[in-house]
Parts: C-alpha cells; sequence; structure tokens
C-alpha cells in the first residue's frame, strides 16, 4: 500500500522552522488537480504538459507545495507512484536565473540507480545498432549471484589511487553526447566518481 504525506497543524508551542511531514496510508495514487493549485510556475507546467502530464499524483498533490515553499518533508509511497516529479519539481522551482550552479542530493536504490545507467546506455548503444540479447533485470539478477566482491574502481579508492573511470563511465558519456542521447543518471554518477577520484589522489 502506499502512502500519504499530510502535514500535521504545528502545536502553538512548537519552535518555528521546517515541519516534518507524518506518514498515513491512502487508497489512490492519482489526482485530477493540476500542478498548478500546488504553487508550480505555469513556465513549469507548461514543460510538464509537453509531456502529456497535467494531472498531480496523489503523493506529488500532498507534498509539492510544503516542499516548493522550502519545508523538510518525509514521504513515502510506492515504485512507479510519482515520488521522482513530487521531488523534482521543487527542486526546479527553487532555482533562480541570477543564482549560481543548482546543486541538488538525491539518493537512490543502488539497484535501481544500476537499471536507469543501464537503460541510458542501452539507449546510447540502439543509437549506434547494438542490440542487447539479456534484459536489465536478468543482468542485474547474474551481478547479484556473483556476491560480494570488490571492483576494480573500488580497490582503486582503497588504495588511494584515481579510479579508472574514464574506460568504462567517460567513454559511454562521450558517445551519449556524440549520438545526442540524455544520460542524466550516467552523468551525475560520473561526475561524482571523478570528483571523489581527484579527492582521493590529491596529496595531504
Amino acid at each position: 500500500m502506499s502512502q500519504r504525506t499530510v502535514n500535521p497543524r504545528r502545536p502553538s508551542h512548537a519552535p518555528p522552522g521546517p515541519r516534518l511531514a507524518a506518514l498515513e496510508p491512502v487508497t489512490s495514487d492519482t489526482s485530477q488537480t493540476g500542478f498548478a493549485e500546488f504553487g508550480v510556475s505555469k513556465p513549469v507546467v507548461d514543460a510538464l504538459k509537453m509531456r502529456g502530464i497535467s494531472g498531480a499524483f496523489a503523493i506529488q498533490e500532498l507534498v509539492l507545495r510544503d516542499a516548493i515553499a522550502g519545508r523538510d518533508v518525509l514521504a513515502r509511497s510506492r515504485t512507479g507512484s510519482g515520488k521522482t516529479l513530487a521531488f523534482a519539481v521543487p527542486i526546479v522551482e527553487r532555482l533562480t536565473p541570477s543564482g549560481g550552479s543548482p546543486t541538488a542530493l538525491i539518493l537512490a536504490p543502488t539497484r535501481e540507480l544500476a537499471a536507469f545507467m543501464m537503460s541510458e546506455a542501452q539507449q546510447v548503444a540502439a543509437k549506434l545498432g547494438v542490440t542487447f540479447r539479456v534484459s536489465i533485470d536478468k543482468r542485474i539478477a547474474g551481478a547479484e549471484r556473483v556476491g560480494a566482491h570488490k571492483t576494480s574502481m573500488l580497490q582503486d579508492i582503497e588504495a588511494g589511487r584515481e579510479p579508472e573511470i574514464e574506460a568504462l563511465v567517460g567513454s559511454v558519456v562521450e558517445l551519449a553526447r556524440l549520438t545526442e542521447t540524455p544520460t542524466p543518471h550516467i552523468d551525475a554518477v560520473y561526475a561524482l566518481t571523478r570528483l571523489l577520484g581527484r579527492s582521493v589522489s590529491a596529496p595531504a
């Protein structure tokens, strides 16, 4: 069952500041209410409509207003119920044209992140005429059967060496640019791994 996020009334003696949302069950994930009703700006609403997204899901309906206002929100909902836009839209809304480079830290389950990265890499391969006979789920399951082990990059990090990121991930990023294929998850992991590699190999 999915979970609903609600904001309890703050007691009169509570200190000012962000509120932490409470959780209660909901029976439906979908809503017919438009995004504008929850404080989403017209440019973002129009961008969502261009992708065929007009009505907010229940988790989005319950999270957006508080998240856009900058309050802390704790929300739980099942896979596929719309959590991504529930946190991504507020991030976009809080960007300012005159601001510096935006930064957002998003934590995702390892399996889900790996699946997203593999899907993006597969899209790049498809544009180059490469096909895969084994599904992403089966490839992940195969990796799980290998069991706990240290990858070459982890061994590099533990040894204080810059990891071999360019051949393993940088090449995919470069091919994605050449084929004009969006790879947001790969890009994020690539950038963070490069940053980690520089910090590990930098002189003390």
